[in-house]
């Protein structure tokens, strides 16, 4: 009798297990999910800011037509921001395709500060040429979404953290690769 009690009790036990840790792994990949979601509203937002001031830039006009390209000049500046706004947006476009990929998350890592350093240098180069700054209110935006995009990718990355913590134990590591979860890469 004890023998046919055991027979029954441990593939019920094992599948138990399976459905709770399945259900685990499925609950911190959405919430990771989640998270880049939040994330990818401020990472929006940069776009934004940069197209609007694209869009009203007086200050490019001023740059000496004999500049080199290693000069801090507007139009160089400009140019590069507008090239780091393009990475940034198509780099964007794939995270949200692949939100837990770590090649995708490096590479929007990458574009993102690509286009923070582009961003000082267009601010840097407008002063030095004393043309018109960054409007007051597109550097305070651009301060704001940044602090929020800072928390957000904190927040994501927990996440992630946990997800791939999740991912990486041993008896939840035979699901993970039952059903294809794959560590996720942080930014």
């Amino acid at each position: 009798m004890t023998l046919s009690w055991i027979v029954w009790i441990t593939p019920a036990f094992a599948l138990f297990w399976a459905v709770g840790a399945y259900n685990r792994l499925v609950r911190l990949r959405g919430q990771a999910i989640a998270g880049f979601v939040v994330l990818d509203g401020h990472l929006s937002q940069y776009i934004a800011i940069v197209d609007e001031h694209l869009k009203t830039a007086s200050c490019r006009a001023l740059a000496p037509a004999s500049a080199t390209p290693r000069d801090a000049n507007p139009a160089t500046a400009w140019a590069a921001l507008h090239g780091a706004r393009s990475q940034f947006e198509a780099s964007l476009r794939v995270a949200r395709k692949q939100a837990l990929d770590a090649g995708a998350m490096a590479a929007l890592q990458t574009a993102l500060a690509t286009l923070q350093m582009s961003w000082s240098r267009v601010a840097e180069a407008c002063r030095d040429h004393q043309g018109d700054l960054l409007s007051p209110m597109g550097e305070r935006l651009w301060a704001d979404n940044t602090q929020n995009a800072n928390y957000a990718s904190a927040e994501f990355n927990r996440a992630v953290v946990a997800y791939n913590a999740a991912v990486t134990q041993f008896p939840a590591l035979v699901l993970a690769y039952l059903f294809s979860f794959r560590p996720a890469g942080c930014i």
